[in-house]
């Protein structure tokens, strides 16, 4: 049992370790597209900036316009910096969770799109029996059961047979020692009852008794814990998976936005004002998205180590 107690030790904190990669590696994946995302603005605001300073040379166009998109292409730029350099820590921080050198090269394969973020059915079985910690705490109360159980053994009286048998070798002469030899042998029982001892063994039996009530106690509360760790990562994914649909819907309306305001700006019905507050309004759908986006990964995360998904 106690060898049983130390291999589920070891495979709590192997789950431990998965489940704190699988975080690292998922952050990797959005720093990744936010890069991407970054990258386009980029790509975007270029264009725009290019096609303003050229309407500008022709005289359709201001120059406040023109240091507008400037301000717009600097400012990407640096987000775009940032973006790579948060790629760089979440790199660093995978590899410290699988205990690579930092000054070694990881290649990360996946992309967001590739995880699985399903709605979920109504969480009403649970599974206890797949949480390593709650299968830790079974063992432990067994530990404790049996030692209660060879506690009040010390009550019971003992009866033991022994055997012993043995051979004397004498003779005045050296070389005949082992001539002449003079056998014993004693056979017998042993009886004892340790009835009284100052009421030490009743402290103990009451002590070890103590100790396996605790250790149930512990199980209906790990069992509990369980139940309520599991609801609530179920409802913090299910409102993080929501809250990404809409950002996802959001940044795809920003982007119809952004289109309308761009062709209205360059057949000269829209102001580059409108269009700037367009992009503007992009960016910012897109940084939501990326925010939202990692927070249901994570909460993915958390709710299948709360059903007892990650193995050793």
């Amino acid at each position: 049992v106690v060898k049983n107690l130390s291999i589920k030790s070891l495979s709590r904190t192997k789950i431990q370790t998965t489940v704190q990669v699988t975080k690292s590696y998922y952050n990797v994946l959005a720093s990744q597209e936010r890069l991407k995302l970054a990258s386009a603005t980029i790509t975007r605001i270029a264009k725009n900036l290019s096609d303003i300073r050229a309407m500008n040379k022709a005289g359709f166009a201001e120059l406040i316009d023109v240091q507008r998109s400037e301000v717009q292409y600097n400012n990407a730029v640096t987000d775009r910096k940032q973006a790579m350099n948060g790629i760089l820590v979440s790199l660093f921080a995978l590899k410290f969770q699988i205990g690579m050198p930092l000054e070694n090269m990881l290649a990360v394969v996946g992309e967001v799109k590739d995880v699985n973020l399903a709605e979920l059915s109504d969480t009403t079985s649970l599974p206890y029996a797949g949480r390593i910690e709650y299968s830790l705490t079974e063992t432990q109360v067994e530990v404790t059961r049996l030692q209660w159980r060879n506690a009040k053994t010390a009550l019971l009286p003992r009866l033991s047979a022994f055997a012993n048998y043995g051979e004397a070798w004498n003779n005045n002469t050296f070389s005949k020692i082992f001539s002449i030899g003079f056998p014993s042998s004693l056979i017998g029982l042993q009886f004892s009852w340790n009835f009284f001892d100052g009421g030490q063994t009743i402290h103990r039996i009451n002590e070890s008794r103590y100790t396996y009530e605790k250790a149930k106690n512990s199980l209906h509360n790990t069992q509990r814990g369980i139940q309520f760790q599991v609801q609530t990562s179920r409802l913090g994914y299910m409102n993080n998976l929501s809250a990404v649909q809409n950002q996802q819907r959001n940044r795809e309306l920003a982007e119809n936005v952004y289109r309308s305001a761009k062709i209205k700006y360059t057949e000269g019905i829209g102001s580059n004002l409108e269009l700037s507050d367009a992009e503007i309004n992009l960016e910012v759908a897109e940084t939501n998205y990326i925010n939202s986006l990692l927070n249901v990964l994570v909460s993915k995360v958390d709710l299948d180590a709360a059903l007892g998904n990650f193995k050793p």
